[in-house]
Formats: structure tokens, C-alpha cells, sequence
């Protein structure tokens, strides 16, 4: 049997439902089995997790846009790579 329901009762949602569906502002949707307490455990991991990937994005891009404003030592194919990975992350 399937439910769906809309509420903002937390104590009806821990002691009622067995998994929960999470939509967030981009439109993505994430699957939490258990209960609303298991949710929220869950959703902070995976919030931290993105947290983490973009600082790290971003320092990866700060590094890849220092060595671009240096400018790249005979701009050989090494070079070349590396730039073309500085724009790839620019664009994520």
C-alpha cells in the first residue's frame, strides 16, 4: 500500500511512515527509508557531502585560474590539457 502524504506533523511522520521522498529546490528527488529522525540524519550527510564536493570544485578552479594568470610554460600539450581542465571546471 502506498501513501502519499503532505504534512507538517513530526510526530505523525515518525510514527506513521516507513520511507520518505525528499524533492528539493532543483527538482531532484531522494529516497529515505525510516523515520523522520533517520531523514534528518541522512539529509545533513548528504548536504555536508555537497558542501564538501563544491569548496573542494572551488579550489580546484581558484588553483587551475592561478596557474592560467601566471601563464603556462611553453604551452605544450601539458598545458593545453591542464587549461582545458580549468574551463571544464569553470563550466560545472
Amino acid at each position: 500500500l502506498s501513501l502519499l502524504l503532505v504534512t507538517h506533523d513530526r510526530y505523525f511522520l515518525d510514527e506513521v511512515c516507513t520511507e520518505i521522498l525528499e524533492i528539493d529546490g532543483n527538482g531532484e528527488t531522494f529516497t529515505h527509508p525510516g523515520s523522520w529522525p533517520t531523514f534528518l540524519e541522512r539529509r545533513a550527510e548528504r548536504l555536508a557531502a555537497q558542501a564538501k564536493s563544491i569548496q573542494n570544485a572551488k579550489v580546484q578552479l581558484r588553483r587551475a585560474q592561478e596557474w592560467m594568470d601566471r601563464g603556462a610554460r611553453g604551452r605544450g600539450t601539458k598545458s593545453k590539457a591542464t587549461m582545458r581542465a580549468c574551463l571544464e571546471v569553470k563550466s560545472k
